[in-house]
């Protein structure tokens, strides 16, 4: 068994994986119409949580009262 720590895996392996299922169940359409969400509002509302990337400008990161991984919030 090899261990990877989550914040060097990174949440794409698990939605890539996902979205796999959902092109198998529901065809190429809503695969792409998926995809093109994701693109859009996945990456940069995880820049803006843990990074505290707010468009151009530099805001604080949130903060947790839990510790969460970015898979976490993707889960």
């Amino acid at each position: 068994m090899v261990y990877v720590d989550p914040k060097n895996l990174g949440y794409r392996p698990f939605y890539e994986k996902w979205l796999k299922g959902k092109t198998v169940a529901y065809g190429e359409p809503v695969s792409e119409a998926l995809h093109d969400l994701y693109s859009k509002y996945v990456p940069p509302l995880m820049d803006r949580i843990y990074e505290g990337v707010a468009g151009d400008e530099l805001v604080a990161p949130m903060d947790f009262i839990t510790p969460r991984t970015n898979l976490n919030c993707i889960q």
